[in-house]
């Protein structure tokens, strides 16, 4: 993964986000979060997952205006995400 760097220990795994210059929420990020949150379907090892972010400001800065109007391809993930939850 590009943007994000996973780290499990005793149960805990905690997700750095590290997508410079400002955590841009992008379809790439968008696609690894949703990848990495599928992979805990079979996982019963994970008990919490931890998000937090490698910028010492931003969590996540805003949405890229590219994925808003549209000039980006959006890959549609969320459903295969809302599913795992079912």
């Amino acid at each position: 993964m590009k943007t994000l760097s996973i780290t499990n220990q005793n149960g805990i795994a905690t997700v750095a986000i590290n997508n410079p210059p400002v955590n841009v929420l992008t379809i790439n990020l968008i696609n690894e979060i949703n990848e990495y949150v599928l992979s805990l379907k079979d996982d019963r090892d994970t008990k919490v997952v931890v998000f937090k972010s490698l910028h010492e400001t931003f969590f996540l800065a805003h949405l890229d205006l590219n994925v808003i109007n549209g000039t980006q391809l959006v890959v549609a993930c969320s459903c295969r995400v809302l599913s795992f939850f079912q």
